[in-house]
Order: C-alpha cells, then sequence, then structure tokens
C-alpha cells in the first residue's frame, strides 16, 4: 500500500539499522511510500516512490487518506 509522509525522519543508527541489517529511509514532508513490510515495534519497510529508495522507517511518519495510517 502507498502513503505519504507527514513527519519527515532522518536516519540516526537507531535500532533498525543495527538489528534489521538495512538503512534506514530518510523521509521529508510529502514523500510517497511504498510500504512493503510491517514491524510489531513501529517500524515498516518500504521504497521512497521518488527515488527509489528502499529502507527503514518509522510507521509514525505516514498518512493515508489525511489519517495516521499505524
Amino acid at each position: 500500500m502507498v502513503y505519504d509522509a507527514v513527519r519527515p525522519h532522518r536516519a540516526a543508527g537507531s535500532p533498525a539499522a543495527s538489528y534489521k541489517g538495512a538503512s534506514e529511509l530518510n523521509l521529508s514532508v510529502g514523500d510517497t511510500v511504498k510500504v512493503s513490510r510491517t514491524f510489531d515495534d513501529g517500524w515498516g519497510l518500504g521504497t521512497k516512490e521518488s527515488t527509489g529508495e528502499t529502507g527503514y522507517f518509522p510507521l509514525s511518519c505516514l498518512v493515508t487518506d489525511g489519517k495516521v495510517a499505524f
């Protein structure tokens, strides 16, 4: 499913990078993200549509139809 970012996220060496073994995805307000997987800890894996970059990010950054997505 595709969501819009409403809160920025800057990679800062969070637990996602260390235990999931992948990079975090920097998000800016207005970015559109295709979420491919969600995790119980509040993180997701997805691809930023504008750049094709894939990585982990907090699900709390995303909305759909103007409502918090997760």
